[in-house]
Formats: C-alpha cells, structure tokens, sequence
C-alpha cells in the first residue's frame, strides 16, 4: 500500500463542503503536518506552495488568501484583501458591533455545525475569526484548543447583555491559549514574490 502523501489528503480535503469548518481544520492539519513539523519527527514533509496553491483554489470564492508569516512555518490568512489582524485587535473589532459582537458568536457556532455557509460571512472580521481559528490555529497545532474556543463562543452566545457579549469577546485574546501565543506583530503576513515560496527543505518528492 502506498503512504499517504501531501497530495492525497489534499484531494480528500478537497472533497469536504467546501468553506466548511470541517474543510478548514483539515487544510489546517494538513498545513501543521507537513509544514510545521521538523524533519525527523516521524511526520512526511510535504509541499508548502502545494498546499497554498490548493487551499487558495478553493476558499478564493469566499475572499480568503492563505499564505505564511515571516517564520515561514506559520500559516496567515487574508480575509477580503485585508491583513490578518492580531487576536486583540480582531475581538474588540467583533465586540465593538451594537450587540457587542453576540450575533458573530451565534453565527460562527452555526458554521461550526455545518448549518450556515462560510459564503454567509460578508463582514470582513467576522470572515476572519472563522479562518484564523479554524485553519490557521489547527496549522498551528492546537487542533485540541478549538473545543474551548467553541465553549469561549457558546458563553458570548448566551450574553445577557451587549456590554457582557462585549468583554467576553476581549477576554478571548487574554485567555484563550492560542491567542496569548499567537504573534500580533503586522508584519507577519507576508506576501511572497512569484516562485519564492517554494522551499526545497520541505518538498515533497512523491
């Protein structure tokens, strides 16, 4: 039996509802796979450029760019042609809505459940939490963390109150472990020139 490759699992990826969160966590493990992971940790590396080529391919439609911070092992999405935001920045933009950012909670959640499309998503910052978390962190290896951010956003859901909904967003970006690890620095969305992104330490040569 042939090893799985880089490749495989993108077409399997690929064949996942597409903008689903299911879709998402699985470019992202993907990405965390054979991006991430050291040479010699038991994981095969893979294609960085590979992956980007396909996860671009399909998410396009819904305006989301992924490419890769200064430390190339990141992944950083753009959303609608905008840089990614750092958590604190991209929270207290949710929580400054008039509901104090309660319908964006209910809202991802039903994306979570496969019950709203990512093609619902018109506001750029509420675009973004569902990619960044989603994708992005998955490729960063928290895929385990992403059951308490839902818990983070079920609580935001039940908000009795705009100003509750609100701090309860902000809270986020102090509590949640990935967003206390993740870098907030602007300049870790990173556009590569034609052809820059390939990277021969991690190609893959099946």
């Amino acid at each position: 039996m042939q090893p799985t490759t880089v490749r495989d699992l993108l077409d399997e990826a690929g064949r996942l509802p597409a903008g689903s969160a299911q879709q998402l966590n699985m470019y992202g493990r993907i990405w965390c796979g054979y991006v991430k992971m050291a040479p010699g940790s038991g994981v095969p590396n893979g294609d960085r450029k590979l992956i980007v080529d396909a996860v671009n391919a399909e998410l396009a439609p819904f305006g989301v760019e992924l490419t890769r911070g200064y430390n190339d092992s990141e992944p950083v999405v753009r959303c609608q042609g905008h840089k990614s935001s750092s958590y604190a920045d991209l929270f207290r933009d949710v929580s400054a809505q008039p509901d104090g950012g309660q319908g964006t909670a209910q809202r991802v959640l039903q994306w979570l459940d496969g019950t709203l499309p990512l093609s619902s998503f018109t506001v750029g910052t509420d675009l973004e939490v569902c990619v960044a978390t989603q994708l992005c962190e998955a490729g960063r290896g928290y895929t385990q963390l992403l059951g308490e951010f839902r818990d983070l956003l079920e609580a935001i859901a039940m908000a009795t109150t705009p100003q509750d909904a609100r701090t309860k967003w902000r809270q986020i970006a102090r509590v949640w472990t990935p967003a206390t690890q993740a870098k907030s620095d602007a300049r870790t969305d990173w556009q590569p020139t034609p052809g820059d992104d390939a990277d021969e330490s991690i190609s893959d040569s099946s």
